[in-house]
């Protein structure tokens, strides 16, 4: 009987080690969670990453920014990819779990409104007309096309976007109601801007908003709506977005920068450290293959020193908010005071 029992221990044993093994194997050494606009530039990279060393071992994930960045606070992945600046309450959050974190500009993009492709009347909208579309006071009274404009069919208008979590409805938002997720609640909406974009490929009277790559990848069924700032201190009229109109900040005001937000703790020649290096130094080749717009150079210097050094916080530490502010501004400003 006790011959029976002992070998049943080693069986249970060899059979506890091996799963043990199996978990740490299969286990990632670099997770990365968060914006579903970020996501296919960390793929991007991560597979180029792999291609030089085999058994690296990256796992990339998206769940919206928000979602993305409690994961890293609560030390559930390694790296947030964000979509837009971390908000003080995220801060906040951080502190209290003493977590002390770099913050990694790392492309720009362009939040895009879009149409069906058949529609053939919405060319352009202002600040104040998006406004008007998407707000919360909106909601069960905007519900025909010609309500924006007498002249557009007087038909119903079907609205798609982000869910709650995404960073790229938090940026829209900000920046068009003036309140971070005050926006209507009678939208279709979804964390997988695939899923919204496939949404709005059928739906002739749809609109949408999402990043600019999502829209590149379906040109054939998407229309680009331009958008007028209505400032005109940034040039007049309605201005499409695009590589050239992001970059030099005219498409406005739904430029914006991209982030990877990772702990300051990093221990130099570990793989999180040569991954992020090895992100930094690639960036702005892989960016453009995936819609995304780099930064310029000179900047991606002064964010591979900010990691070298090990700067941590935001540089939007004190500002009320991060619109209109450039990230050449804020990095320029912020390295030169360290």
């Amino acid at each position: 009987m006790r011959k029976a029992i002992t070998l049943l221990s080693v069986i249970i044993g060899f059979i506890c080690l091996v799963q043990t093994s199996c978990f740490l194997v299969s286990t990632p050494a670099v997770s990365i969670e968060g914006s579903s606009t970020l996501y296919p530039l960390s793929v991007a990279v991560t597979e180029e990453y792999q291609r030089g060393k085999e058994n690296a071992r990256i796992a990339v994930g998206f769940s919206g920014t928000g979602g993305g960045i409690r994961r890293f606070i609560e030390g559930e992945t390694d790296i947030a990819d964000a979509s837009r600046p971390i908000t003080p309450e995220e801060k906040r959050l951080a502190l209290d779990r003493n977590l002390d974190f770099i913050e990694l500009p790392v492309a720009y993009d362009g939040i895009v409104i879009a149409v069906n492709s058949d529609n053939t009347w919405c060319d352009s909208l202002t600040v104040s007309e998006l406004k008007r579309i998407w707000d919360t006071d909106s909601q069960n009274r905007l519900q025909l096309w010609s309500q924006v404009r007498p002249d557009w069919p007087e038909k119903r208008i079907f609205l798609f976007g982000p869910g709650t979590d995404s960073g790229t409805l938090h940026y829209f938002s900000s920046s068009i109601i003036g309140e971070a997720k005050s926006i209507r609640g009678d939208i279709s909406s979804n964390e997988d801007d695939n899923l919204t974009v496939l949404a709005l490929r059928n739906n002739p009277l749809g609109m949408g908003f999402f990043g600019l790559s999502y829209y590149e990848k379906n040109q054939d069924r998407l229309r680009l709506v331009a958008v007028d700032d209505e400032n005109p201190g940034n040039g007049k009229g309605p201005v499409k977005p695009g590589v050239s109109s992001i970059m030099d900040g005219t498409y406005q005001p739904l430029s914006r920068p991209l982030f990877l937000y990772v702990r300051r703790d990093i221990p130099e020649g570990g793989e999180l450290d040569d991954f992020l290096t090895f992100y930094l130094g690639n960036v702005s080749r892989l960016a453009p293959d995936v819609g995304l717009v780099p930064l310029p150079d000179r900047l991606y210097e002064l964010v591979k020193e900010r990691f070298e050094r090990r700067i941590s916080g935001s540089m939007y530490e004190g500002l009320e908010s991060g619109f209109g502010i450039s990230v050449a501004e804020l990095l320029e400003n912020k390295e030169g005071k360290q």
